[in-house]
C-alpha cells in the first residue's frame, strides 16, 4: 500500500527547500525514513536529495531522488515543484557529466514567470552545464546574470546563499578563463560570506575547497595546502564523502607540483580518484619517467573526449601527449602537437592553459635551438603570468621550466616576473631543523662528505698564459654542485696543441641521494673528459651515462663543459650548456659578453641533444663559469642577485686585476646583496684569466 507522510512534513520540507534551510529537527525525521516512505512525497524526496548533494555529495543517491521528484510534479501538474525541482536536477545532470541533457532540460523554462531567486538557480543550471560542454564565455554570461537577479531578490538570506553559491563556482569559469586574480578574489568573497554567519556553516567546505583550488592553480602553494586542509576537515565534519576526496586529491596535485611526487602518490592513494583532473595518471607516468604508459594514457584520454566532444579535454590531452613527445627526444612532433593544443585553447578561451602550451613551445625551441621561438613563448607566457599573478601552470615539469626562466631573466623578457618565479618556485628556502639528526644519518652524511671531497679537485690546475682561480662553496654539509679539470699539454709531433677542459655542474637535490648522483656523475666525467673530447661529446656521453639515473631518482644535472684550446696568439673557446647558467666573458676593452649556450640539464629526457658555441680569447680577456647560486642568491627582500648585478660588478673591477681579485670581488658582491641571509644553495665560480697564446703574445 502507498504510504503517506503527514501533511506537516511535507509542508516543512517545501518550506526548507524553498528556503535553503536544513532545520536539524526535519533532518533527524528524514533520517527515520525508509527510501519508498522518501519518494512518496515530491517535496520531501526533492530536499532530501538537495540535502545529500550539497551537504554529503552523495551523488547517486540524490539523483534518483530528485529525478522521482521531478517526475512527480510533473504528473502532479504542479508547475512551481516542477521549477524547484529542475534546479536540482539540472545540477545532477553536470555531476554525472550529461551536460547537454541537462541544458536542453532547462533551456525552455528559464524565461517563465517566477521568483527572481528561484531563476538565478536555473541559470546557474545552466552556468554549470555550459562550463561542462567548454562553452565558458557563455557559462560566464549566464552565471553574472544570476549575480545580477540576486541582488533583486527581497530576502536577505535567499541572497546570501545565493551568492556564496555563485561565486564560488563562478571563479572556475574565470579560470578557464585565464582570469586567476578575478577567481580568487570571487573566492575569497564566498569564504568570508560563508563564514558571516552561522547558519552557513554547511556551505563552507565547498568555499574553503574552491578557494584551495584557486591558490593552487595560481601557484600559491602554501596558501593552497593550508586551505585544502580546512576543506578536508570540514568535509570530514560534514560526512561530504566526494569533496573530502577531492580535497585529498588536490592536495596531492600541490605535492606534486612542489616535486615532492612520493608524498603525491600517496595523496592520491589515499583518495583514490585524481581529484578534477582526469588526465592525471598521464602526467604522473611523464614525472616517473614511464614515456610508454604515458603515450598511451594521452591517446586513449584523447579518444574518449572526442567521443564526448570534449574541446578542452582534447587539448589537455594533446598538451600531456606535447609534453611526452618533448621529453622522449622528438621536439619537433612535441611542437606540432602544442601547436594543435594551441589553436583549441584560443577556440575555447582557455588562457591559463593557452599560456602554459605556450611556455613548452619555447621549451620545444630551446631543445632545438631556434632562439626566436624559445623568446615568442616564453614572452607570451610571462605576459600573462605577469598580468594575472600566476606562479604556475597546467602542468609543472621544473626540469624544463628553470633553464627557461633563467634564459628569460637573461634576455629581458618579462624579467621581473622570471625573477620571481625563480624566487618562489625554485630558490632554496631557509632550512630549519627541529629534529636532530641521529648517529646513524651523522655518520652516513660523513661519509658521503668525504667520499665527495675525494672524487673533487681541490684546486684548480697551474696551466701556462692562464690565470686561474676557483671557488666551491657548498651551502650545507653536502653540496650539489662541483668542478673538474681537464688539463692537456702540447705534444707538437702528434700535433696536439695545449688544452684545458673546465666543468661547472650541478645537481638539483640535495642531501646524501645528490651526493652519491654527484659522485657518479664525477666518475662518469673523468672518462668522458678524456682525452680532448668536444664539449658536446662530453655533455652526450655525459647524458647518456647518467639518465638511467637521473630517471629513477628524478634528478637532473645541469652542466657546462668548456674547452680552452691555445693557439698561435690567443685560445680558442668552445662550450656546450646543459641548463646550466652560461659561461660569462669579460673583454680586454671591458665589453660584457654572455655565451648563448642552451640547452635541458642533463638526464632531463631522452634523446636530448646538445649544441657547441665558439668564440676566441684574446689576451686580457676573462672567462667566468658559475653555478645558479651566485645569479639566485637572494636578500631579506627574496630580490636575486641576479645576471645584471653580476655583469655590473664584473665591468666594475680593474682591468688588469687577476683572477683571485676577481673571484674575490664577485663572492663579496654577493655577501653583500645577501647581507644575513644565509646562503641557501651552493656557490660555485671558476674564474679564467688569459695572459697570453702560444707566441707568448
Amino acid at each position: 500500500m502507498p504510504i503517506t507522510l503527514p501533511t506537516k512534513l511535507t509542508d516543512q520540507a517545501r518550506a526548507a527547500l524553498t528556503g535553503r534551510r536544513y532545520p536539524p529537527e526535519l533532518l533527524t525525521q528524514l533520517d527515520l525514513l525508509g527510501a519508498s516512505a522518501l519518494q512518496s512525497s515530491p517535496w520531501v524526496a526533492l530536499f532530501q536529495g538537495r540535502r545529500l548533494c550539497r551537504l554529503h555529495s552523495r551523488f547517486a543517491e540524490a539523483t534518483l531522488l530528485i529525478d522521482q521528484a521531478l517526475a512527480d510534479f510533473r504528473a502532479q501538474n504542479d508547475q512551481p515543484g516542477e521549477l524547484w525541482a529542475l534546479a536540482e536536477w539540472a545540477v545532477m545532470r553536470y555531476h554525472a557529466a550529461d551536460f547537454a541533457t541537462g541544458l536542453a532540460g532547462i533551456e525552455p523554462f528559464i524565461e517563465h514567470q517566477m521568483h527572481p531567486y528561484l531563476r538565478a538557480e536555473l541559470l546557474f543550471g545552466r552556468f554549470l552545464c555550459l562550463i561542462g560542454l567548454a562553452r565558458v564565455r557563455e557559462a560566464v554570461q549566464a552565471g553574472e546574470a544570476a549575480l545580477d537577479l540576486l541582488e533583486t531578490a527581497a530576502e536577505p538570506w535567499l541572497q546570501r546563499v545565493g551568492r556564496i553559491q555563485m561565486l564560488r563556482n563562478i571563479a572556475a569559469s574565470y579560470h578557464y578563463l585565464g582570469e586567476m586574480r578575478r577567481a580568487v578574489v570571487v573566492t575569497e568573497r564566498a569564504v568570508a560570506l560563508a563564514q558571516e554567519h552561522p547558519d552557513t556553516d554547511d556551505m563552507r567546505p565547498w568555499c574553503f575547497y574552491e578557494l584551495g583550488l584557486a591558490y593552487w592553480r595560481q601557484g600559491k602553494l602554501a596558501q593552497a595546502t593550508e586551505t585544502l586542509d580546512t576543506a578536508r576537515r570540514l568535509a570530514e565534519t560534514w560526512q561530504h564523502r566526494e569533496l573530502w576526496r577531492w580535497a585529498v586529491a588536490t592536495q596531492g596535485h600541490v605535492l606534486r607540483d612542489e616535486d615532492r611526487l612520493d608524498a603525491a602518490l600517496a595523496a592520491y592513494q589515499l583518495a583514490n580518484c585524481w581529484g578534477e583532473e582526469p588526465e592525471g595518471p598521464a602526467f604522473i607516468q611523464l614525472r616517473q619517467g614511464r614515456m610508454a604508459e604515458a603515450r598511451w594514457s594521452c591517446e586513449a584520454h584523447m579518444t574518449l573526449m572526442r567521443y564526448e566532444g570534449g574541446r578542452g579535454g582534447i587539448g589537455d590531452a594533446q598538451m600531456l601527449l606535447g609534453l611526452v613527445e618533448l621529453k622522449s627526444g622528438r621536439p619537433h612532433a612535441a611542437l606540432a602537437v602544442l601547436d594543435s593544443a594551441s589553436e583549441i585553447y584560443t577556440e575555447t578561451g582557455y588562457a591559463y592553459h593557452h599560456a602554459t602550451a605556450q611556455l613548452y613551445r619555447a621549451a620545444a625551441g630551446f631543445a632545438l635551438g631556434e632562439g626566436a621561438l624559445v623568446d615568442a613563448g616564453l614572452a607570451s607566457y610571462l605576459r600573462y603570468a605577469a598580468r594575472e599573478h600566476v606562479l604556475n601552470c597546467t602542468w609543472w615539469l621544473p626540469e624544463l621550466i628553470e633553464p627557461l626562466l633563467l634564459n628569460a631573466v637573461r634576455h629581458g623578457i618579462e624579467p621581473a616576473w622570471a625573477q620571481r618565479l625563480l624566487a618562489e618556485r625554485f630558490a632554496e628556502q631557509p632550512r630549519v631543523s627541529t629534529t636532530p639528526r641521529s648517529a646513524h644519518e651523522t655518520t652516513e652524511l660523513e661519509i658521503a662528505r668525504r667520499m665527495q671531497l675525494s672524487l673533487l679537485p681541490e684546486l684548480p690546475p697551474v696551466m701556462p698564459d692562464l690565470d686561474i682561480a676557483a671557488l666551491v662553496l657548498p651551502a650545507a654539509e653536502i653540496g650539489g654542485d662541483f668542478v673538474g679539470y681537464f688539463p692537456r699539454g702540447a705534444d707538437p709531433q702528434a700535433s696536439v696543441q695545449r688544452q684545458l677542459g673546465i666543468a661547472v655542474g650541478d645537481i638539483s637535490g640535495k642531501g646524501l641521494g645528490a651526493a652519491l648522483l654527484l659522485s657518479g656523475t664525477v666518475v662518469a666525467l673523468n672518462t668522458v673528459a678524456a682525452g680532448g673530447a668536444a664539449p658536446t661529446r662530453v655533455a652526450d656521453a655525459l647524458h647518456t651515462a647518467m639518465l638511467p639515473y637521473t630517471s629513477r631518482s628524478r634528478m637532473t644535472i645541469a652542466f657546462c663543459y668548456t674547452l680552452l684550446t691555445q693557439q698561435e696568439t690567443a685560445w680558442l673557446l668552445r662550450s656546450t650548456g646543459a641548463g646550466a647558467i652560461p659561461p660569462l666573458l669579460r673583454r680586454a676593452n671591458g665589453k660584457i659578453v654572455w655565451l648563448e649556450t642552451i640547452g635541458f640539464p642533463l638526464g632531463a629526457f631522452d634523446g636530448a641533444r646538445y649544441n657547441e658555441i665558439e668564440t676566441v680569447l684574446a689576451p686580457g680577456d676573462m672567462l667566468l663559469m658559475l653555478s645558479d647560486g651566485i645569479v639566485e642568491a637572494m636578500n631579506n627582500e627574496r630580490e636575486m642577485f641576479g645576471f645584471d648585478r653580476l655583469a655590473h660588478t664584473l665591468g666594475a673591477i680593474a682591468a688588469d686585476a687577476d683572477a683571485h681579485r676577481v673571484l674575490s670581488t664577485v663572492v663579496e658582491a654577493v655577501r653583500r646583496h645577501c647581507g644575513a641571509v644565509e646562503p641557501q644553495d651552493d656557490i660555485t665560480l671558476v674564474v679564467v684569466r688569459v695572459l697570453a697564446g702560444a707566441s707568448g703574445e
